[in-house]
């Protein structure tokens, strides 16, 4: 009877190892070059100057003597951005429409590697040129360009206790990610206290650019109906907790021309977790923004998003701590419809 329950235990530990393995080895199949590899058509794109903004799709073809696994790697001279595209076979066909894994490409030179696993530099290189780059993939609320600077309408300063807290809204190149300028808030909490409002940097639509006329300027979002709208910002963290953002949108509900505080709803989307290195990508759902809770800063409304009617968004800092400057980068605030922004 033992000897019974032994085998039974051990066809079960086996048929247990089987499956492990075999849930081991799912995945796409990787393909190793061999010594024998050969590059019987090199690398050839459709074009080597390419205007994104005319939809342009550049098309990557190649041939290989074997099945193997390939990469393509595009990366932009001036502004660093990379796209990186991965397939297998023996026959590479390719498509490119300008985006990238990360920051954005510019109008520039682009070198194109190309990749086979087993192998371990390029196999080709090779150039192109961007004329133009790809249009915004939505609604834009601002770039922070010098020759978009209207904009941006204005900052306000926070005075708290009777202690001047600076808040600087400034411009800066130093990290940004589309174009030559992200935007930045910097200040410090002078208080004991923590979680602290220092200040809020504002923008408003502009007709004929990034809002439509009705009843007063109001962002041009693509829809009235708050489940299709997405809110999208990249934000630059610098490994450390200390502040956070606050983005709120300012409904013009009574459609008086402009937002009333205590009459029209403002909501809110919060980040807090600022600790990441890096830009990152927030995106979310108009309707899930969270109401104000202050009643003279959008709290006095009927709780109702309305994506159509915003007329104004805030971009406020918050400081965790006392007594260290913080700050809060921010790049490509934009509305896509359906769907977030890929990033």
């Amino acid at each position: 009877m033992k000897q019974v329950i032994y085998i039974v235990i051990l066809v079960s530990l086996l048929l247990q190892t089987s499956c492990k393995k075999e849930e081991d080895f799912r995945g796409p199949e990787i393909n190793i070059s061999t010594s024998n590899f050969e590059l019987v058509s090199p690398l050839k794109a459709s074009s080597y100057t390419v205007d994104f903004t005319k939809k342009d799709t550049v098309t990557f073809e190649a041939l290989f003597n074997e099945v193997c696994n390939y990469t393509i790697i595009i990366e932009g001279q001036v502004s660093g951005a990379v796209k990186t595209i991965e397939g297998q076979g023996d026959e590479l066909l390719a498509y490119w429409n300008g985006n990238s894994d990360k920051t954005f490409f510019k109008e520039e030179k682009c070198v194109v590697s190309l990749f086979v696993l087993g192998v371990d530099e390029a196999i080709q290189k090779d150039t192109l040129e961007i004329l133009k780059k790809m249009k915004a993939p939505g609604n834009l609320i601002a770039d922070f360009e010098p020759l978009s600077s209207n904009l941006l309408v204005g900052f306000w300063e926070a005075d708290v206790n009777g202690k001047p807290t600076k808040v600087w809204c400034e411009r800066t190149s130093e990290v940004a990610l589309q174009g030559d300028y992200a935007f930045r808030l910097t200040g410090t909490n002078h208080l004991k206290s923590s979680n602290r409002f220092l200040g809020v940097a504002y923008a408003k639509p502009i007709v004929g650019r990034n809002g439509v006329n009705n009843s007063g300027v109001k962002y041009r979002v693509g829809s009235e109906i708050a489940n299709e709208v997405w809110f999208n910002v990249w934000v630059y963290g610098n490994g450390n907790d200390d502040s956070y953002l606050v983005v709120k949108f300012m409904q013009d509900d009574n459609k008086s021309g402009d937002h009333d505080g205590s009459l029209d709803n403002g909501f809110e989307y919060q980040i807090k977790d600022m600790s990441f290195s890096g830009w990152r990508l927030f995106s979310v759902r108009y309707d899930q923004l969270t109401a104000g809770g202050n009643a003279l800063y959008g709290g006095s409304g009927d709780k109702i998003h309305r994506p159509d009617l915003i007329a104004q968004i805030e971009f406020s800092l918050w400081s965790k701590v006392s007594g260290r400057p913080v700050s809060a980068t921010i790049d490509y605030p934009i509305f896509t419809l359906n769907k977030p922004l890929a990033q």
